[in-house]
């Protein structure tokens, strides 16, 4: 805890970490919710391209729900009337 550690991995099954502490092995980090589970990382890629599709399609589906309210009227700025200059005679 509260070390800088090196991790390495196979990007063909993620599922296993192997943790060296300079170069030295420490030991094999498993999820321990899925133990048997197997994971490339090109699955986890796949996933979170997924999840992003999902999210914009789930925002898009939003904006005209939001755009569709009435925006509150803005007045146009009043045009001020330019002031004509006096000049005063000795």
């Amino acid at each position: 805890m509260g070390q800088t550690v090196t991790i390495r991995y196979d990007p063909r099954d993620v599922s296993e970490i192997r943790v060296y502490d300079h170069d030295t092995f420490v030991c094999v980090a498993i999820d321990e919710d899925h133990p048997n589970l197997r994971l490339s990382l090109r699955d986890i890629e796949a996933a979170r391209r997924a999840r992003r599709r999902e999210l914009r399609r789930t925002i898009n589906d939003r904006i005209p729900t939001v755009t569709s309210r009435e925006e509150p009227h803005i007045a146009e700025p009043v045009r001020r009337r330019r002031r004509l200059r006096t000049y005063e005679e000795d």
